[in-house]
């Protein structure tokens, strides 16, 4: 596991070198680059260590230099193509009037200084449950086909160009005051420029909003290095204000401290230490502690947790809870469900053995006129199929 987090931080190293565009040190000739491959293809970082490879091959095998290189040039030639089809999606959507909100898209690429260092990311909207369904059609229309579900949430499609399309029908956050808050900073999107069906949020409430994501993924081991660096851009180009009025704005989400230490993660791996952001703050031996062990969580996806930030133990708590009540509504789902069946296959045992009169007087003509008889001739059918099945029974044997 040391030597998980010893590779995680050499490509942190690489990627912040790309990011402050400095001078690369010398690369370790000892780094397992098939490791080191797979973790930067995990985090979608491979693109970045492309670059910040160039100048040292030598220290590279060639096997994994060339994958890198594909990895990058896959980057760039969908960059191109996503941003087409991204285009063609909202105007499809515009044309056939289906509402929604924008959360997503290659637009971020725009921020960075250096757009080959820029991920591909998927084209992320938000829609009620009428529009999410429509939607849905139209696309696989397109040709586009399901790649995965997303938390009962939505579906993440992938069109033919490769362009990777989520829909949501409810924004994925389990606990309910999460879901809440973020459901009232989406309600805040406004029209986009030349759209009246697609909604864009402001670009504070955006990043208020890829915050909320950030720190959730986090909390739940998914969050990649490409996400973290999508916030650090995002933060570098649109917060205007001081970090004290987006506490006040994460307050309601109960992440304020915590996002506040993931931001400050992001500056020490990738700002310039002369930067104005690092120079605000200052920070204790009890603060490095903390930022030790949620770089090891984040490097790991988990596999080391020495959690001790408070809210990020709340929050993981809050949606351990949610899970389980899930799973207790699975359960009771799945017992209502057996016991319906069971009463089902008890229902028709009983119309079997004791049939409605109008059948019976199918059978026997006579019921109609005499309808008392009706329990005898019940027996008289019950003999008969007893006599037919131990008939069938000698024949077997």
């Amino acid at each position: 596991m040391d030597r998980l987090i010893f590779e995680g931080r050499c490509l942190l190293g690489i990627a912040g070198t790309i990011m402050r565009q400095d001078d690369l040190r010398i690369i370790h000739k000892r780094l397992d680059w098939e490791k080191m491959y797979r973790m930067a293809d995990y985090h979608r970082i491979a693109n970045i260590v492309y670059l910040g490879i160039l100048g040292h091959g030598e220290d590279v095998p060639e096997r994994w230099r060339e994958r890198f290189f594909e990895k990058y040039q896959e980057y760039l030639r969908l960059s191109e193509i996503c941003d087409e089809a991204e285009r063609e999606v909202l105007n499809l959507f515009e044309m056939r009037k289906v509402p929604c909100v924008l959360l997503g898209s290659n637009e971020v690429r725009r921020l960075y200084q250096i757009e080959e260092a820029a991920g591909i990311h998927s084209l992320s909207l938000m829609m009620d449950k009428e529009s999410y369904s429509l939607a849905k059609g139209y696309l696989i229309d397109l040709g586009y086909e399901l790649l995965e579900l997303l938390e009962d949430a939505g579906i993440r499609l992938k069109g033919p160009s490769g362009l990777m399309v989520d829909l949501y029908w409810r924004l994925p956050f389990k606990p309910p005051y999460y879901e809440k808050a973020a459901i009232h900073l989406v309600e805040k999107a406004v029209p986009a420029d030349g759209f009246s069906q697609i909604y864009i949020l402001k670009q504070q409430d955006y990043l208020v909003f890829c915050m909320v994501l950030a720190v959730y993924a986090y909390v739940s081991n998914a969050l990649t290095l490409q996400n973290v660096l999508d916030l650090y851009v995002i933060y570098r180009k649109w917060w205007n204000e001081n970090s004290d009025e987006l506490k006040v704005r994460l307050r309601e989400f109960k992440i304020e401290d915590l996002a506040q230490r993931l931001l400050d993660l992001t500056y020490m791996w990738f700002a310039d230490k002369k930067t104005e952001y690092l120079q605000r703050h200052s920070f204790s031996e009890e603060d490095s502690e903390l930022f030790d062990s949620m770089e090891s969580r984040l490097l790991t996806r988990g596999m080391i947790s020495r959690e001790r930030e408070q809210q990020a133990l709340a929050l993981d708590k809050a949606i351990q809870k949610e899970l389980e009540k899930e799973k207790r509504r699975d359960k009771i789902l799945r017992f209502k469900q057996k016991i319906q069946k069971k009463t089902e296959r008890i229902k028709k045992s009983i119309k079997w053995i004791l049939p409605s009169y109008s059948y019976m007087c199918s059978l026997y003509p006579i019921l109609e006129k005499i309808p008392v008889l009706y329990p005898l001739f019940w027996i008289i059918r019950g003999l008969r199929r007893l006599r037919i099945d131990l008939k069938r029974e000698d024949e077997t044997e």
